[in-house]
């Protein structure tokens, strides 16, 4: 199941960086996802980037929405105002 909300492989995928076409997410089910096991929380799925397999619960995926959001704005924000050059440094909050 790819979940890639850009619909995956493009022509132009080169354009997007080196793991444009390996990022996908996969629900977790059975027991693993409904019960977890007695030391874990339920698995809400497995994040695939490059050839990485990360199990993660809600949680961790709430909070990787979270931090990846904020890098986000705070790259736009330091090239706005010009921290991204060689001589300033990237912009720390």
């Amino acid at each position: 199941m790819n979940n890639n909300i850009r619909g995956g492989h493009h022509k132009n995928s080169k354009n997007y960086g080196k793991y444009w076409n390996s990022i996908n997410f996969e629900l977790a089910k059975g027991t693993k996802a409904i019960e977890g096991s007695r030391d874990t929380v339920p698995t809400m799925g497995t994040l695939t980037l490059g050839n990485y397999n990360i199990e993660l619960t809600t949680s961790e995926v709430s909070r990787l929405i979270d931090e990846l959001s904020q890098a986000k704005h705070s790259f736009r924000v330091a090239g706005s105002i010009g921290q991204l050059n060689t001589n300033n440094g990237t912009f720390i909050k």
